[in-house]
Formats: C-alpha cells, sequence, structure tokens
C-alpha cells in the first residue's frame, strides 16, 4: 500500500474547497518496509489504522462495524459520507494478472490497484450506515469481488496493553473460551458442505461455515439453535423446510435454486430460536450489497428484518448485548443439540 486518503472520517475533515482554503483531509503515502505512526493523544493516529481496517475489510479478534461517531463533525454539523481510499502499486506480475481489470495506470503506464470505501449515514437515530467497496481512483470503477477481497485481505492486531485482560475470556470476545473449544466436535463433511452448497447454487461464507463446523448443532444464548450439516436436524432438511415456509406467502414463487429466486426464496434458513420461532436467513450478495448479510424473519409479527454485515457480525452484535426485537436478553451460553451425532 502506497498511498492513503481520509475524508470526513474522525478527526479527519473534507478536501479544500478553493485556492486559499485549508482542507482538514488526510492524504498519506508510506514506504515499502515498516512505517511508524507517530503523533500526540487525537491526533488521528488511531483513525488511520482503523481507516485501513475498513478498507481493506482486515480480520481481527474484535468486530468494527461503522458508527456515526466515525462521520467527521465540523463547525457546520456531521458529515453525511465519509471516504477512505487506498492505492496499491508495485505490483507484480501475477498480482497484476489477478486483479486486471480493477487496475488504473497513471501516465507512466504504472499499474495501481485504487480501493476506496464510502460510507453514508442513512438513520443517524437506528445507526443506520450504507457502505460500498469499489475500485478505480474516484471509487468510481468495478466493485471488488470475493477472490479480489480475499487476497487483500489483511490482519490487524491490536494493541496489548493488558495482556492478562485481553486473553481473559469476556462479554465483547465471541471466541472458543466461550462457545466451548471446537475440538470436541467433528467438522462437517466437505461432500455434506458441497451438497447443499449444489442445491442453493452459491458458494456459502466462509466464515459461516467455519463457525458451523466448529459449534452447530447447538444452542447458543439459550435459545438459538443452530443447524450442521451432519447434526441431529440436519442443516439442508432445515433449509429445505424453512424455505418451503418462505415460498409458500409468496404469490408466484416456484421451487427453483435459491440463486434463481427473488425475495425471500433466495434467502437461506441457518438458524431458529426456539423461544418465538424466528428464522435467521443469509441474504445472498446482490448489485445493492456486494457481501453476505443477516436477516431474522419474525414469526410472531411476519417481519423480516436485515442486519449488516455476516454471521461472524451478527453474532458479536448478540455478545454485546444487541438482540433482535422480542428475543431475551440473555448472557454467553452454548450446549450441544441433545443426541447429537458429532460429540
Amino acid at each position: 500500500m502506497a498511498h492513503l486518503r481520509v475524508e470526513n472520517f474522525r478527526v479527519f475533515g473534507p478536501v479544500a474547497q478553493g485556492e486559499g482554503e485549508r482542507g482538514d483531509a488526510l492524504s498519506v503515502s508510506f514506504t515499502a518496509g515498516t512505517n511508524v505512526l507517530v503523533g500526540e493523544n487525537d491526533s488521528g493516529k488511531t483513525a488511520i489504522v482503523d481507516a485501513i481496517r475498513l478498507c481493506l475489510q482486515s480480520a481481527a479478534s474484535d468486530y468494527y462495524r461503522v458508527s456515526q461517531d466515525d462521520f467527521h463533525l465540523g463547525k457546520d454539523g456531521r458529515a453525511e459520507t465519509f471516504t477512505i481510499g487506498c492505492a496499491f502499486t508495485d505490483l507484480s506480475t501475477e498480482e497484476q494478472a489477478v486483479f486486471l481489470e480493477l487496475l488504473t495506470h497513471d501516465r507512466d503506464g504504472t499499474a495501481w490497484l485504487c480501493v476506496t470505501f464510502k460510507a453514508q449515514r442513512m438513520d443517524p437515530l437506528r445507526n443506520r450506515v450504507s457502505v460500498t467497496t469499489r475500485t478505480g481512483p474516484d471509487g468510481n470503477g468495478p466493485a471488488l469481488d470475493g477472490a479480489a477481497r480475499e487476497l487483500l485481505r489483511a490482519t490487524y492486531l491490536r494493541p496489548l496493553r493488558d495482556a492478562e485482560a485481553e486473553l481473559r475470556s469476556g462479554r465483547a470476545n465471541v471466541s472458543p473460551g466461550v462457545f466451548g473449544p471446537p475440538e470436541r466436535f467433528r467438522p462437517a463433511n466437505p461432500e455434506s458442505w458441497r451438497e447443499i452448497e449444489f442445491w442453493a447454487g452459491l458458494e456459502l461464507p466462509r466464515d459461516y461455515k467455519r463457525f458451523v463446523d466448529g459449534y452447530g448443532d447447538a444452542v447458543v444464548f439459550r435459545h438459538l439453535f443452530i443447524a450442521h450439516p451432519e447434526g441431529a436436524d440436519p442443516l439442508l432438511k432445515v433449509m429445505q423446510e424453512e424455505r418451503q415456509t418462505f415460498l409458500a406467502g409468496e404469490e408466484g414463487a416456484s421451487d427453483v435454486a435459491p440463486s434463481e429466486s427473488s425475495g425471500m426464496g433466495g434467502f437461506l434458513p441457518w438458524a431458529y430460536h426456539d423461544f418465538n420461532g424466528d428464522v435467521c436467513l443469509l441474504v445472498p450478495p446482490s448489485a445493492d450489497n456486494l457481501d453476505w448479510s443477516v436477516a431474522v424473519s419474525f414469526r410472531q409479527c411476519p417481519e423480516v428484518q436485515i442486519f449488516p454485515g455476516g454471521v461472524t457480525e451478527f453474532l458479536q452484535d448478540l455478545a454485546q448485548g444487541e438482540f433482535p426485537r422480542g428475543w431475551p436478553r440473555v448472557g454467553f451460553d452454548w450446549a450441544s443439540a441433545e443426541g447429537s451425532p458429532l460429540i
């Protein structure tokens, strides 16, 4: 990564609007190897690191979601959007081949991969934020597909100021220390996952499959049953039966592959709540949202609510005490399904 630009994100404000005006946006270049940020408190060091995390969707032990406080607060109020751009150069021939359709070339013919993350406030009262990640120097190029995202994904190592406290199982840490060691289960046979994905016509998100392999066929948060491909209530059976319920309520719906369906028929059930019958759904990527999302179908009052982020983020929200409407607010809990064949 050779360059970073940040506009209207936390302490960094907008770019200068005219000659002689002072802009508060950030534009910084990096050198190859190790780069060190030095500055006083509240000067923006953490904001720079978090900006890179957002743009690259870095893997980390703690999930980071955009909040209203991330939008720059200036003299005219809080910004409606913020933009983060990361630019990569000195790409190898192999890297240029992988990102071929996403590259930009400067006047010297040098290839650049420019990635722009943009967030827009939608509903401040409910903390709803719309985010997009696109390529091109102005963020108007093609969107990053799944393979490109994986190649750019980095790992964020958070500051370890108190090692003992950081490594202790805590309320905000969805970890094996909370749900139990995953080795007590056996992962699903790859053929079982392939059977499900063949039926769905979609490749399921990796974080979801990892979680199910480690902790599936169990009840978490006392009421949420996580189906497993080879569990007591097999995942494919759960998906098919719950999907039939959705199709029965959709006029003109046909029983085709979820990837070819519209509306609720395209959603994939993956867990259900035994307290009120609510069903958790996987929402496939679409033209409007390029990432997998999670939705909850409320049984008592027919309605579907979509939650930004995937399964990992959804579970992290539950761990933080942010439950969907009508769900009992309980602490961490994990229990194997009765008679599970996976123990």
